[in-house]
């Protein structure tokens, strides 16, 4: 899997990650290498250092739950790789609390089914009564 940041600001960036990640969780996790391609910086209107790369590593490790490790691309500093081990377990998180909500959702919409139910019986009984 490869996502690739060329000419992406730093918030177009951040959230281009976010959102292939969340791709990942929704297509199946396959591939044993996600690569993110962020480019060297020389475009950079703020430094003449890359400011993407910095910015997503940092965001894989603080704003990710698990946190996924990245690294440079040996010879090549326009390129993350991210930990393979970091994503799965990512992706496994991702499935899990999904399921968890849909769980909670289903508990919640089963009582208020009930409640209708309930609620429609009473109020069948009152009318009922009063004819």
């Amino acid at each position: 899997v490869v996502f690739d940041l060329h000419g992406f600001n730093l918030g177009m960036g951040c959230s281009g990650v976010r959102v292939g990640l969340r791709e990942v969780f929704r297509e199946g996790y396959t591939s044993k290498k996600v690569r993110i391609i962020t480019g060297r910086g020389v475009n950079s209107k703020i430094t003449d250092e890359p400011v993407l790369r910095s910015k997503v590593m940092d965001m894989l490790i603080n704003d990710v739950y698990p946190p996924i490790v990245s690294w440079s691309e040996v010879g090549n500093v326009g390129v993350l790789e991210l930990e393979e081990k970091g994503v799965r377990e990512w992706v496994e998180w991702e499935m899990e609390m999904k399921g968890r909500l849909f769980r909670k959702a289903g508990g919640i919409l089963g009582n208020v089914e009930e409640r209708l139910k309930t609620s429609l019986s009473k109020d069948r009984k009152d009318r009922t009564k009063k004819k």
